[in-house]
């Protein structure tokens, strides 16, 4: 093999640091169109992947003539580019997602991109064939410099594609996704075939084997897999019939007299919640935890304006009875002075709260009996909660816990301070 030229491989790494630096601002640029607040915690990990190659670069850049050949063949750009390529052909993506895995080998996984809100683990493998090779027989792979220093705990020895498939189908297998296990992809982007041997052991771990970059046809939108029975948490009932949901070009902006309602607001005027919050409910049969509907009578009662307790009856009205699902009977009601109900399209049935052993262990302050009984309710059952405690999503995530949940911003009831602003 012919060594390159001095000369050649300063071009390389001057290269690869401006391409680097393009990627970053076309990452960024994505970031601020796509990316949803609660699943932005992957993508900063990545964001910082490639600041961390564009240090590195930058670094040797600086002692040209101590460059080598090694600095710019380990270079991690050809992977974070591809990357970047397939977030823009899947649909519903999240980016270097961690999974927790019961196992004596691997503790946590990383996947490079899941998809079609979680459905799809897609596991990027670029490079040239005898790059993959490589990956099939070395002992490990070695990551760069760059990437070893800025992932920390998730930056574990790369195990040879087998034994790293078989991780990954261990990990998806654990993790189910809103309760149905994930496909587990590899992505090979730079080579249009593998040897035989390997594309059928792929296949026969389960594993789906694509080549190159497709243009995915578009899912049936992000809340496509959830359940066909939601469980709801009582942030998200609030949100159901709160007047700042159902009439907020009427409130006066007096009104949003706290930090949060301030957030809220501002969020509001960016991104109305009633039209996400018709996605994410539309045709399903809709139930919520004895605990979270005495929680939710309790505030309606307290601190609910006319319209918000008229809309919160409305959605507690409920006559017929499903069958999918075994639900209190006879339903408990809303106790309110309430002559005429709004009307809203929801119906929400109450079942009694269920326990998984999934919570057993559940620590961290922050977790009350209630979110406990809410959440655990859901996944004894097997549905998915909704929510707009982002935070409980994350502790859950955090702890190594398989969960179904979808989450929403918040809002708050707001009428009764409308009305007291509105009096004085």
């Amino acid at each position: 093999m012919v060594e390159k030229s001095q000369q050649v491989l300063i071009e390389e790494a001057n290269g690869l640091l401006e391409k680097t630096r393009i990627l970053l601002r076309n990452v960024l640029d994505y970031q601020s169109k796509y990316i949803r607040k609660d699943v932005s915690d992957g993508f900063t990990k990545y964001k910082n992947a490639i600041k961390a190659e564009i240090k590195f670069l930058e670094k040797i850049n600086l002692n040209p003539q101590a460059i080598k050949s090694s600095h710019v063949t380990c270079s991690n750009y050809s992977h974070l580019s591809a990357v970047f390529d397939i977030l823009l052909v899947e649909n519903n993506v999240q980016v270097f997602k961690a999974f927790h895995v019961k196992s004596d080998l691997v503790k946590i996984v990383r996947i490079d991109v899941v998809a079609d809100n979680g459905a799809r683990w897609i596991k990027v493998k670029s490079g040239n064939l005898k790059t993959i090779e490589s990956d099939l027989y070395d002992h490990e792979e070695e990551l760069s410099e760059s990437e070893d220093e800025e992932l920390g705990e998730l930056a574990l020895p790369t195990p040879p594609l087998i034994k790293q498939a078989q991780s990954l189908i261990l990990a998806a297998n654990q993790n189910p996704n809103h309760f149905v296990t994930p496909k587990v992809v590899f992505k090979f982007i730079g080579v249009d075939s593998l040897p035989e041997a390997l594309h059928q052991s792929l296949l026969d771990l389960g594993i789906t084997v694509e080549f190159g970059l497709t243009q995915r046809k578009p899912a049936g939108g992000p809340f496509e897999y959830h359940t066909d029975i939601l469980n709801l948490d009582i942030t998200t009932l609030l949100a159901m019939v709160s007047d700042m949901t159902h009439r907020f070009d009427q409130v006066p902006e007096i009104a949003y007299d706290s930090k949060p309602l301030k957030l809220q607001r501002e969020d509001e005027l960016v991104q109305p919640i009633l039209p996400i919050l018709k996605s994410i409910l539309k045709e399903k049969t809709l139930v919520t935890s004895r605990t979270a509907f005495l929680k939710f009578k309790n505030i309606i009662e307290t601190i609910g304006g006319p319209m918000e307790k008229q809309r919160a009856a409305s959605i507690f009205n409920t006559e017929e009875i499903p069958c999918e699902i075994d639900i209190i009977h006879p339903q408990p009601k809303l106790d309110l002075d309430i002559t005429n109900p709004a009307v809203l399209e929801w119906k929400v049935f109450i079942v009694e709260n269920r326990h998984s052993d999934l919570f057993n262990d559940i620590t961290g302050q922050k977790l009350k009996s209630h979110n406990i009984e809410i959440f655990s309710t859901g996944h004894a059952l097997q549905l998915t909660t909704v929510t707009s405690n982002c935070w409980i999503k994350r502790a859950l995530e955090n702890s190594g816990k398989d969960t179904s949940i979808e989450t929403h911003e918040p809002r708050c009831l707001i009428e009764q301070k409308w009305i007291r602003y509105s009096s004085q």
